[in-house]
């Protein structure tokens, strides 16, 4: 399942989760069946499915409230609560990312409170608050390396990286969305690496590397080309709408002749 999931293939992992939550039905497995719900309401939701993928959710929360699970409940407002930042819907999502952490920390769940205090955090950035996103992402990052999630720490790097960049500082932007990068490549997270570079791409922008920002973005589409993903077209929006020009020039829509484990761009603290 991880695989399938940090390798995008969401059509898959929407079958293989139908049939897992079929299978607990039929065992009257109700954990089992509360999890194969968030699950497949995850993977729905990165399919666009919103509303099927809600109500899979509000499911799942319910039974995980009948058995008193309240860890259960937790990353289901984890989860939940990507899904609304996912549509914008910031005050939603931090809203479940509180409920999550709350629920976290009652039950003593390191990595879970982690977990959501970076959510909350990311959340607090997306709508203008950076005081308080830096401080849960601050506390998220000291509870992650006692617990050693390195994707939960390359999240939050990410998160620390747009909070930088919203604040102008695009220096430090770089270096830590080069932090996050890092991370989501040894454990393999394309999507995320990719979201991560249409980031790094716009603070670098910002900075005035406009023709590392291109390479950026090239390698971001790259990725979300070979996945299918619709986020694509966004960073193919950036790239049309950049103009790189001189001795360092690349062509748009043409992917650079570049390893792509080796930094592009002349800033420091990049990938």
């Amino acid at each position: 399942m991880d695989f399938l999931q940090r390798r995008g293939r969401w059509p898959d992992l929407a079958a293989a989760q139908r049939t897992a939550l079929a299978g607990a039905r039929r065992a009257g497995d109700r954990l089992g069946q509360a999890n194969a719900h968030r699950d497949l309401a995850r993977v729905l939701s990165r399919l666009g499915r919103v509303d099927e993928a809600a109500s899979n959710y509000r499911h799942a929360l319910e039974i995980f409230g009948a058995l008193g699970d309240h860890t259960g409940q937790a990353r289901t407002h984890r989860a939940f609560g990507a899904m609304f930042d996912g549509l914008g819907r910031h005050a939603e999502a931090l809203e479940h990312g509180q409920r999550a952490l709350a629920l976290y920390r009652d039950a003593g769940h390191l990595a879970g409170e982690a977990s959501a205090r970076n959510a909350v955090g990311w959340a607090h950035a997306q709508l203008g608050q950076y005081a308080p996103a830096l401080a849960h992402c601050g506390q998220a990052l000291e509870l992650l390396r006692r617990t050693g999630d390195r994707h939960g720490e390359a999240n939050t790097w990410d998160s620390l990286g747009f909070v930088h960049a919203r604040l102008g500082d695009h220096r430090e932007a770089i270096r830590c969305y080069g932090r996050a990068l890092r991370l989501y490549r040894r454990i393999s997270d394309r999507y995320d690496e990719a979201d991560t570079l249409s980031r790094l791409g716009e603070s670098r922008q910002a900075a005035g590397d406009a023709v590392g920002a291109a390479r950026t973005w090239q390698r971001s589409l790259r990725i979300l080309d070979d996945l299918g993903h619709p986020h694509g077209e966004r960073v193919r929006a950036l790239l049309a709408r950049t103009a790189v020009s001189g001795a360092g020039s690349v062509t748009l829509g043409t992917p650079p002749v570049v390893d792509r484990g080796t930094p592009a761009g002349a800033l420091p603290g990049t990938p």
